[in-house]
């Protein structure tokens, strides 16, 4: 009665032991669910991440080249041929000469001898005088001179270039053998509302050709007529 209950007790606990150490044994060697396994990379995946590697920087300088291809080509600075004649500074008209002075830093401002304000100096090899008359306080520009010499100077073409700005002159008269000239000639035009344009050309004895482009504001040479009737040009 006694030796059953120690064999069974004994067999119990050889039992229990191995299956504790079976059990044991399989948790060792079965896989963890939370460990990463790092699966080898196959060919195929590399070479799909190169083939997308390649479409877009492919298509990225293609965008560069079409965004260059669209850009207007640089031309390349040409020289300009200089101006034959005068240039025609109707918008100076009306300014002041801090104004005109901003615009054309060399202008030198002193007065004449009739008392009246006067600016002069170079643009495109031409001399420039511009008068001013008082105007509600301050010293506007009335009067515009453009004067230049030539060796040689057709009418015919000169009438042209003015003409193709400005129309045909609704008024010109020409005389000869003047006592300051071997012939003169003066042409008008409207270059626009309220400013006139006075092209005087005269041939001098060594038959070189002066030129005078004189653009007025009517306005204001009207108004102050008695002030500046003596810069009426010469006809």
């Amino acid at each position: 009665m006694t030796v059953r209950p120690i064999i069974l007790l004994s067999g119990y606990v050889f039992y229990h032991s191995n299956v504790k150490v079976i059990f044991r044994k399989y948790q060792t060697d079965m896989p963890s669910p939370y460990k990463v396994r790092r699966k080898p990379s196959k060919p195929e995946s590399n070479m799909g991440k190169l083939a997308i590697f390649l479409f877009l920087f492919t298509l990225l300088l293609g965008a560069f080249l079409y965004a260059l291809l669209l850009q207007e080509p640089v031309q390349p600075k040409t020289s300009q041929a200089p101006q034959l004649y005068p240039h025609v500074r109707a918008d100076d008209l009306g300014k002041t000469p801090g104004k005109l002075q901003e615009k054309y830093p060399n202008l030198f401002l002193s007065q004449d001898r009739n008392g009246l304000m006067v600016g002069q100096h170079k643009f495109d090899n031409a001399q420039y005088i511009i008068w001013f008359v008082l105007e509600n306080k301050d010293y506007r520009a009335f009067r515009i001179k453009a004067s230049r010499t030539y060796s040689k100077l057709e009418d015919k073409e000169m009438l042209s270039y003015f003409g193709s700005l400005y129309g045909r002159p609704f008024d010109a008269v020409c005389r000869g053998n003047t006592t300051v000239a071997r012939q003169s000639c003066h042409y008008k035009w409207w270059v626009k509302d309220r400013v006139s344009l006075d092209v005087l050309t005269r041939e001098k004895s060594d038959k070189s050709i002066s030129l005078d482009a004189i653009t007025t504001d009517s306005y204001l040479s009207t108004k102050h007529h008695n002030a500046i009737r003596r810069l009426l040009p010469a006809q």
